[in-house]
Formats: C-alpha cells, sequence, structure tokens
C-alpha cells in the first residue's frame, strides 16, 4: 500500500461495518444533502414492502441465477469441505420465506434512512442470509448487497494459501467494473474519478475504492467482494457516492508546505506519545475532504482520541492530510496522521 493510500481502507473498513449495522434516527434536524427534515424511521407499510421485496428479486435475478453455489461444512487436512448446490438460484429467492423487510437509519450519515430486505435460507448446514439496502428517498436506489453465500472463501483452498483456483485478477478488475456499471458506477477505474485503495485476494476478490470530488480525494466509498468462482458471482457491493454533498468547499489558501509546517507543530504539540515525537518523521501530505474527528486536541481518555458522540455529523472540510512514520516499534500501527484545515490553518484531528 502506497503513503497515500494511508488510513483510507481502515475508514472504508468502517463505513461499510455502520451500512449494515443499525443506528438510532436523531431528534431533530434537516439533511444536509437533501435539504429537507428527516422523519422518524416508521414501521414499513405493507405496499412499500411488496414494492421493495420486487425490488430485490429482481436484482438477485440479474446478479446470481447462472452462479456456482457451494456450502462450506468441515476442515479435513486443513482443506475445507465444499458441497455444491447445483441450480440453487433457480426460484430461490420467490420461494424464501424468511424475509425482513425493515427501514432504519444506519451508516454514518444517520439522517438517511434505508430499507433493508433481508433473505434467510436454511439449509441443512446452518442458515445463509443475502441483503438488499436501498436508500429511502422514492428514488429505489440500490446502494448496497450482501450475500453471504460469498463473504467466505467458496472453493476448497489449502488453508493459508490463498492463490485465485478459477479466477485471475485482470478479469476481477473487469468484472469489478461490469458490476459497477450495472449499479449506476460507469467510471470504476478513471482515476479522475476514483482512486484504488486496496485490492486484496484471501479466497474472496476485495477491491476498496474512493471517490474524488472537485479533484480531491474524498471518503466516500465504492467497495466490491466476488467469489474465486466461474462468472465472479457478487459477494458484496457499497456504493456511498449519493452522499457527496454538492456544497463542499473548494478554496484552498495554504500551500502544502505550509500544510506540512502547521502538521508538524500540531504532531508536537498534541501527540500523546511523547517519548516517540523525536523519532517521528514526515512522509508527505495531499489534500483530500475529511470530517473532522478532533483527535488529540479533544482527547477523551489517554489515547489521545476524541468521544465520537462529539464529532459534527456531515461537516466536510478540505484539509491537508499531513502522514508521519513512526519509529518501528511491535504493536503500533506504522504511521500518523493530522488534519489541518487548507483554508484557516486550524487542526481538526489526525489518527494512528
Amino acid at each position: 500500500m502506497g503513503n497515500k493510500e494511508l488510513a483510507v481502507t481502515v475508514t472504508v473498513i468502517a463505513t461499510i461495518g455502520c451500512l449494515f449495522g443499525e443506528l438510532k434516527n436523531p431528534n431533530s434536524g434537516v439533511s444536509p444533502i437533501t435539504g429537507k427534515p428527516y422523519r422518524k424511521a416508521s414501521v414499513v407499510t405493507g405496499p412499500e414492502r411488496e414494492r421493495y421485496l420486487a425490488l430485490a428479486r429482481s436484482w438477485a435475478s440479474k446478479l446470481w441465477v447462472t452462479n456456482e453455489t457451494y456450502v462450506g461444512h468441515i476442515m479435513q487436512d486443513n482443506r475445507p469441505i465444499w458441497d455444491p448446490l447445483p441450480g440453487f438460484w433457480t426460484n430461490t429467492f420467490e420461494k424464501c420465506q424468511k424475509i425482513l423487510v425493515t427501514r432504519n437509519a444506519t451508516g454514518r450519515n444517520i439522517w438517511q434512512e434505508r430499507i433493508t430486505v433481508e433473505f434467510q435460507f436454511d439449509l441443512a448446514k446452518g442458515e445463509k442470509r443475502c441483503k438488499f439496502v436501498f436508500w429511502d428517498d422514492g428514488s429505489e436506489r440500490l446502494i448496497a448487497v450482501r450475500n453471504y453465500f460469498y463473504q467466505d472463501p467458496n472453493v476448497p483452498y489449502t488453508y493459508g494459501v490463498w492463490k485465485p483456483l478459477r479466477t485471475n485478477g485482470d478479469e476481477a478488475r473487469k468484472k469489478a467494473a461490469e458490476y459497477a456499471a450495472m449499479f449506476g458506477v460507469s467510471n470504476l477505474w478513471d482515476a479522475t474519478k476514483f482512486d484504488l485503495c486496496s485490492s486484496s485476494f484471501d479466497g474472496v476478490w476485495s477491491l476498496n475504492m474512493q471517490a474524488r470530488a472537485n479533484g480531491y480525494p474524498a471518503i466516500f466509498p465504492v467497495c466490491i467482494k466476488m467469489a474465486d468462482l466461474p462468472g465472479y458471482p457478487l459477494g458484496e457491493w457499497y456504493n456511498s457516492t449519493y452522499e457527496i454533498p454538492t456544497n463542499l468547499p473548494e478554496k484552498v489558501v495554504l500551500t502544502a508546505e505550509e500544510g506540512k509546517r502547521k502538521g508538524s507543530e500540531y504532531l508536537e504539540q498534541y501527540f500523546p506519545l511523547r517519548e516517540m515525537i523525536p523519532n517521528i518523521t514526515f512522509v508527505t501530505n495531499r489534500l483530500e475532504y475529511r470530517i473532522p474527528n478532533y483527535n488529540y486536541i479533544r482527547p477523551a481518555d489517554e489515547s489521545g482520541f476524541a468521544d465520537p458522540e462529539t464529532i459534527p455529523i456531515g461537516s466536510y472540510h478540505l484539509v491537508w492530510v499531513n502522514t508521519f512514520k513512526k519509529p518501528d516499534h511491535p504493536g503500533y500501527f506504522s504511521f500518523i496522521v493530522i488534519y489541518v484545515d487548507a483554508v484557516t490553518g486550524e487542526m481538526l484531528g489526525g489518527d494512528d
């Protein structure tokens, strides 16, 4: 992973984790994206349930009907044993009896309600699920999918030896672009629109992208996972580009050198591991859109991290993200980032 990609993958993972979790709606407020007051989460009506259920089934028929399916059960000589389920997806979603359709507020922008459709499949060797998440704004926009059949390696690898058996990296990138286009993202590999934050294979192809806004990296991830099976069946899709505000700041006053100087000063002033500071070295900096987290300057405890409940929702700033390298030390994440507002020079937090 290159220096410019530091601290991005963790944010991407955290964002996806929030999406498939659940948060309470706030008591009051207006969405900074739509400008409309949100409404309290309510029970899904009968017509809504039927509409979103039909949408989910329609997407399922596009995504998996021709894909191979396996279910794993035991380990033998450090190899998982997978039983094929031929023709499993034929009418499976139509026949499924255990279906949950819920409205909730999830993710980092909790004023945005989502409709989640979850199918639960009872198998002889346990239960598997498949989730579809729609943005509840009347657009019927599908923003996330998670098919648990393809979340874990589902071909027989030697444990810990992750070499693709039925797919390859070049074709995985092409298939990722095809999936993205299906979901309305037509320029996945355009470097002016997205940065590739991480690409990995551990039995499942995982590609984590970060959108750009006004030419600058912004923490709005697009993520995809695909199984090592013919057709690259989709395990997960998440797209947050619909969240990008239309009024992001563009003004820059501080130069890169000024941003570096401010970042170094703040590091020396606020970083909690005081004994480490003399051996910390500057690596690089660049402009990015970030939400202030106020770590180190508003510490909630000895770790130096701020209380996440105090972080303003949806307050995006254009900042100089200064990356520093810690001295080699077991148990420490290797890098520190310090956020400096590109206009005011104010410290807005950091991470390590």
